[in-house]
């Protein structure tokens, strides 16, 4: 598991605690992941910041690999709808929106083929 952004270290801990066997966690998206599952970033306030990690997720997943981001913030739901459309284009596919009450939650897989572009 690789957790990015705000609150990964205590998200890290909180999934080990649950029977997550490894991890890495970091303020910033890292240019060079290592491979990885699943990507969860728990805290995103920007478009920005869900191109970073989206930029870090397509490099550490393998095909069926999944992506959570968590949206808050004012506009949260808006930011959420952004980010899940860019996600698309990008070649993430099941894209699911939830609303929460302190934010919007997106959960996706990279898609398994085809030619993918780079996030706009």
């Amino acid at each position: 598991m690789l957790v990015i952004g705000e609150a990964a270290a205590d998200t890290l801990c909180d999934a080990m605690r649950r029977g997550c066997r490894g991890g890495s966690a970091f303020r910033a998206a890292p240019a060079h992941p290592d491979p990885v599952e699943v990507v969860v970033a728990p805290t995103i306030r920007t478009e920005e910041a869900g191109q970073a990690v989206a930029d870090c997720a397509r490099r550490a997943l393998p095909a069926g690999g999944r992506l959570v981001l968590r949206a808050v913030g004012q506009g949260a739901a808006e930011l959420a709808r952004g980010i899940a459309g860019r996600l698309r284009d990008y070649g993430f596919e099941r894209v699911l929106l939830r609303g929460e009450a302190e934010g919007a939650l997106i959960v996706c897989r990279l898609s398994g083929g085809g030619k993918l572009g780079k996030l706009r």
